[in-house]
């Protein structure tokens, strides 16, 4: 158990780019994720600003 213990600080002390931990993965995901989000959004603001500038250029005519 003890060496258990000391092989996992080895692991653990060892620069970020030689760790293999789930975080930058699930990072990723998630920014794919807002992302996907802020597109979807967007494009639904965008659709209400057109039809709002359909109506006002009817009720002009």
């Amino acid at each position: 158990k003890q060496t258990n213990k000391i092989e996992r600080n080895k692991q653990n002390n060892k620069p970020t780019k030689e760790r293999k931990t789930k975080k930058g993965r699930n990072k990723q995901k998630m920014k794919e994720r807002s992302k996907q989000r802020n597109k979807q959004t967007r494009k639904e603001r965008n659709e209400k600003r057109k039809k709002m500038k359909k109506c006002k250029t009817e009720t002009e005519k």
